[in-house]
């Protein structure tokens, strides 16, 4: 995948994220929902629902959170993209915490 496309996949990745609520839909153009996440979040599954399920648990956390791309490292090689982002929000008192 070519640069542009890879930062044009990041950009739209973010505004999934800054969406509230994140639409699984929207998700679904972005990833496969048969993934398969090498280090899931905490307390969610490693799969497409897990992810869903963090952005509504980040969510219920902090209702007016917001990221914002700072900076980008583009390997087109290994079509990746690593993204550094600022994020600003309000911790409303919602307690995520792993299952034991």
């Amino acid at each position: 995948m070519n640069r542009e496309k890879l930062l044009d996949f990041a950009a739209r990745y973010v505004a999934w994220v800054n969406k509230n609520p994140s639409d699984e839909e929207t998700l679904s153009t972005l990833m496969s929902r048969h993934i398969s996440i090498p280090l899931p979040y905490p307390g969610t599954t490693p799969t497409f629902d897990g992810c869903v399920k963090f952005m509504q648990d980040l969510r219920a956390a902090s209702p007016d959170i917001s990221f914002k791309i700072l900076d980008t490292c583009v390997d087109e090689v290994q079509s990746s993209i690593t993204m550094i982002l600022g994020v600003t929000g309000t911790h409303e008192g919602y307690d995520i915490r792993l299952e034991s």
